[in-house]
């Protein structure tokens, strides 16, 4: 394979090779509302834990998620607008858009 030329990448791989590329924030979950909340523009949202997390996250197109559960190595795609991690001690990766 490695003599072919160059790998053609389907729709689904271009798609993956995005995330990431403008950067990732650790949300982490804190009882101080202000210290928990990132605000920014994000794509997805991935739980690296093994077990499931639950998030508040903000949406650019104006809903509000509150108490969204997220499964143990899942990843959420959206339009987010802002992540709060609410599992005390667990810790979420939000990929900027």
């Amino acid at each position: 394979m490695a003599n072919k030329g160059i790998h053609k990448h389907t729709v689904k791989e271009s798609s993956n090779l995005e995330i990431g590329q403008l950067g990732f924030d650790k949300c982490t979950a804190n009882a101080d509302v202000e210290l928990a909340t990132v605000n920014r523009p994000f794509m997805a949202i991935y739980n690296p834990n093994d077990t499931e997390v639950i998030v508040s996250v903000g949406a650019n197109i104006g809903d509000t998620l509150t108490s969204k559960k997220i499964g143990p190595n899942c990843t959420i795609y959206g339009n987010f607008s802002s992540i709060r991690t609410m599992s005390p001690g667990k810790s979420t990766i939000g990929y900027r858009a």
